[in-house]
């Protein structure tokens, strides 16, 4: 189950004098400015959103953290919320008849995740979104997000262009599954995302790259040897 954000010394006060109160509370406001940072940040990148903009959003937000294994999103629900991925990797999958996990999408910090048909549709996803590691996220209601589009058209522009943003990723990877070798796939990801592969299961990041954890291990070993890289 997730847990809320939780910042030190909450709850801790009773019976500490004024000075340990002011220290209390620049230590949260410093915490609190540092879990704001990184989707600050990333919004700051989109020229159309000003930092009115941006405090409207950052404020609706909720801070969750899930420790890996939990889900954020379980299959059967109806997805309300967006996340954004401040810290950790999330993976998206889903179970086949024969009632094993097939993981589509793997998701690394500074995006946005959701069970996006669930969220549209508002009927039970068939996807689970789970953490593989500690994960730190920002979550955003479904009436907030359409409140904030109805009344500025920078949202409006912003969710068009994550909208579009994630279409052109799932032609990519459709792309890469159809028409790229296994060991071509790999170097893709290692290319991209070199620091996160080794905090991924075999299992996990193998029926991602679309192969068994047999020949995952032997494309390890090849680039192992050629490059010295994992």
């Amino acid at each position: 189950m997730a847990r809320s954000f939780c910042f030190p010394g909450v709850g801790e006060r009773s019976g500490r004098g004024a000075a340990s109160i002011r220290t209390w509370k620049l230590n949260y406001l410093y915490l609190l400015k540092y879990v704001m940072e990184k989707l600050t940040n990333y919004l700051s990148r989109f020229s159309y959103l000003n930092t009115t903009d941006i405090a409207s959003l950052a404020e609706k937000c909720t801070a969750e953290t899930f420790e890996p294994g939990q889900l954020l999103v379980k299959a059967g629900d109806v997805c309300q919320h967006v996340f954004f991925l401040e810290e950790g990797i999330v993976r998206s999958f889903y179970y086949t008849a024969a009632g094993d996990e097939n993981t589509y999408c793997i998701n690394f910090p500074d995006s946005f995740v959701t069970a996006y048909s669930s969220l549209i549709t508002q009927l039970p996803t068939v996807e689970n979104m789970e953490a593989c590691t500690p994960v730190r996220v920002r979550m955003l209601h479904k009436k907030h997000i359409e409140q904030l589009g109805n009344e500025n058209l920078g949202w409006m522009r912003f969710q068009k262009e994550i909208a579009e943003f994630h279409y052109l990723e799932l032609e990519r990877r459709i792309h890469q599954l159809q028409n790229m070798p296994a060991k071509d796939r790999y170097h893709h990801l290692l290319n991209e995302r070199p620091e996160y592969l080794l905090n991924i299961p075999v299992q996990h990041l193998s029926s991602y790259l679309g192969i068994t954890p047999r020949h995952l291990s032997r494309i390890r070993k090849e680039v192992h040897y050629r490059t010295n890289v994992l």
